[in-house]
């Protein structure tokens, strides 16, 4: 069934129709407040990137080329800090969260004893 046969299918949502919720506000399993799904039609996204593709008449570099050269600028020769980690944060992705435990054997041991406990996992099942 396309979007479109859904949409004319499904009721808009009214006083008498509305979906059910429990006693915190929240939807029940089963039930949306968005029947119809998301509205079809063009992005915002997909319309700024056809108007940066497009090249300005009488102009020799796209509109996306033009931008790259203003954030390049304010990069390089304003050396605008913030543009500057932005860029290199694009180009080599967010550094990666990391950290470390170190933990003695005994610690090992009594952690691990705590995990079983919590997933429900005995000693004296295993066999």
């Amino acid at each position: 069934m396309s979007k479109d046969e859904k949409k004319e299918n499904s009721p808009a949502i009214t006083s008498e129709n509305k979906p059910e919720r429990n006693e915190k506000g929240q939807l029940l399993p089963g039930n949306t407040a968005n029947p119809n799904g998301r509205p079809t039609g063009p992005s915002i996204t997909a319309a700024i990137k056809r108007k940066l593709e497009e090249m300005p008449e009488g102009a020799d570099k796209t509109r996306l080329d033009q931008l790259v050269d203003v954030v390049l600028k304010k990069a390089l020769e304003d050396e605008d800090e913030k543009t500057i980690k932005q860029i290199w944060n694009y180009v080599d992705g967010l550094p990666k969260a990391q950290f470390g435990i170190d933990v003695d054997k005994e610690n090992l041991a009594q952690l691990t004893e705590f995990f079983r406990l919590v997933a429900g996992d005995k000693d004296d099942d295993k066999t």
